[in-house]
This record gives C-alpha cells, structure tokens and sequence, in this order.
C-alpha cells in the first residue's frame, strides 16, 4: 500500500501543530510556568530543541503507522487510535517521571489526562479527518 506522500506530509504537520496548540494552551490554563520553571529547560539551553525535535519525530512515527496500518478516514477508528496513542503517551511519562525523585505527585499525575486528550484529539482524530485512502488500481483482466 503506497503512502500519499503530500498528504502524509500535510498530516503531520496538522498534527504537530495541534500537539503545540494542545499543550501551549492547556499549560496556559494549568498555570504551570513555576513548575515548568522549576523542572523546564530554558529557552536558551541547548538542549531545550531536543524536546521539539523529540516530538517532531513522535508525529512523523505516530502518522506513518496511521497511514500504513490503519488507514481509515472513519472518526471512530482515529479516535481510538488516538486514545491509544494518548494512554501511551500517559503511561510513559508516569513510568519515567514516577522513577525519578524530585518530581512531585502534581507534576506526574497532572498531565496524564492531557496526554490523552492530545493523543486523542492529534495523534486520532487529525490523521483519521486527513486520511484519504487511495484510488485502487483496476486489475487487468483477460
């Protein structure tokens, strides 16, 4: 199964866009700028790029095996896909920051639910909405 690879590309790209508007906005409405201070990188450290490059590359794996497994434009699909992606994404961070001291139980627990709902809403719903399946190819007949 060949990959659209416009539509791939305009996939993640809407994805990775709705990841940035998904966690600016909710950081903005949780008020975490002290703990974001506390355990945040700077914005001049170098290594603060890694995080968005990290994340640039979780869409680009997350839409192709969208595009390559699942394949489906119906909301239902993506949104279980998403929600997968979402608990994922909730079960890492508590299996990282939960095993690390210096992270408090509102930093651990307080973003589980947004990661699902991003995974849900971005890694789900946008491919499911920008899938399009393509033309099949007649088979020749004799």
């Amino acid at each position: 199964m060949q990959i659209n690879g416009l539509r791939y590309v305009l996939t993640v790209v809407a994805a990775f866009v709705a990841y940035g508007l998904i966690y600016t906005g909710a950081f903005a409405v949780m008020d975490v700028g002290d703990l974001m201070a506390e355990y945040g990188r700077s914005d001049d450290d170098p290594l603060a790029a890694y995080a968005m490059i990290g994340h640039l590359l979780e869409t680009l794996v997350l839409v192709f095996i969208y595009f390559r497994w699942v394949r489906s434009n119906a909301v239902g699909t993506g949104a279980l896909y998403g929600t997968l992606i979402g608990l994922y994404y909730a079960a890492t961070q508590l299996s990282t920051m939960g095993g690390f001291k210096g992270f408090t139980p509102d930093l651990v627990f307080g973003f589980l639910p947004l990661h699902v709902i991003a995974g849900l809403i971005a890694g789900g719903l946008v491919p499911a909405v920008l899938y399009k399946a393509p033309k099949a190819t007649p088979v020749p007949t004799e």
